[in-house]
């Protein structure tokens, strides 16, 4: 596509940039943490590997604290503390969460 738009030397651009390196270990943190994911689905079942999975959202702010070495807004604060209590409802209480499709063998 790029060459068809005129912007053939972006490529090249990006991949000289100094940022590439960063965007591509991302990019490999990102998909391993998606396989982890699948495989936690076929482990545990679906119910139990979201609420698992959704502790993302904690671990995006603690490496952001510590990548910009401040501390996060309040309003981050608040978000990360119900992603918690929700994780913490839905693993204390069984009932409250869907059962998993998951076959097991007998």
């Amino acid at each position: 596509m790029l060459p068809l738009v005129g912007a053939s030397g972006l490529a090249a651009d990006a991949v000289t940039s100094p940022a590439f390196p960063v965007l591509i270990f991302a990019s490999l943190c990102g998909a391993g943490a998606y396989l982890g994911y699948y495989h936690s689905i076929h482990v545990l079942g679906a119910a139990r590997s979201m609420t698992i999975f959704n502790t993302y959202i904690l671990w995006t702010l603690l490496f952001a604290a510590l990548a910009a070495r401040s501390l996060p807004d309040w309003h981050l604060v608040i978000g990360g503390v119900v992603v918690l209590l929700g994780i913490w409802v839905l693993e204390s209480h069984p009932s409250a969460a869907p059962e998993s499709t998951a076959k097991t063998e007998a």
